[in-house]
């Protein structure tokens, strides 16, 4: 059961029900009741298909249901492995100059 209550369009200006959805729009003039909020939500949401886009194994729905697990286990940890080589080497560049400058 939703709550319902009343809200100012930020466009038009008149008062309507709000029922606190986010793709709500007013009665009067069809704007979106809460546009930051929308905006907000799609913004996530299309972060959120980004950062699986990003992965290097995709999970996709076709895949069955362990596949899937070992792809979402095995992501992180090749993340982890890429960021872990990328810091050893990093360590390295840097003793080779602090040991250049003593020697």
């Amino acid at each position: 059961m939703s709550q319902i209550s009343q809200i100012k369009c930020p466009v038009c200006g008149q008062w309507g029900q709000w029922t606190g959805k986010i793709d709500e729009k007013c009665e009067h003039c069809a704007s979106l009741l809460d546009p930051e909020r929308f905006l907000y939500v799609q913004e996530s949401r299309i972060n959120e298909e980004n950062k699986k886009k990003n992965d290097y194994f995709l999970v996709k729905d076709s895949d069955e249901t362990i596949v899937q697990l070992f792809k979402i286990f095995l992501n992180p940890v090749r993340w982890g492995a890429f960021y872990g080589g990328a810091f050893v080497f990093i360590i390295v560049a840097i003793m080779l100059v602090v040991f250049g400058m003593f020697i």
